[in-house]
């Protein structure tokens, strides 16, 4: 890279670089509305897309968790896999056979 440097017919310096890489953001040349037009583009894709948690509403029920007798694990206590054995919850069969052996 070279660097000359000389006054123009106005009287202000000019410094002319040669053989340097030009780069439109350091040099300054931006375009900011097509830049906001595809900052909308996206944004407007996003909020349109179908499986989107925003527009996917899903019912949650909240129950009560208890815990295995045997294994500790945490299970919902309407669970269809729950066994009631000596008064004690398990979260599975295997759980009550191993409690019993």
């Amino acid at each position: 890279m070279s660097v000359d440097q000389h006054e123009n017919s106005n009287g202000e310096r000019v410094i002319l670089l040669k053989n340097c890489k030009y780069n439109a953001f350091l040099d300054g040349e931006f375009d900011e509305e097509k830049n906001r037009r595809e900052f909308q583009e996206a944004l407007q894709a996003v909020r349109n897309k179908v499986d989107s948690p925003m527009k996917q509403m899903r019912v949650v029920t909240l129950s009560k968790k208890i815990s295995c007798w045997h294994c500790y694990k945490l299970f919902s206590e309407d669970a269809e896999e729950k066994q009631r054995v000596y008064e004690k919850d398990f979260c599975s069969k295997e759980c009550v056979r191993a409690f019993k052996h």
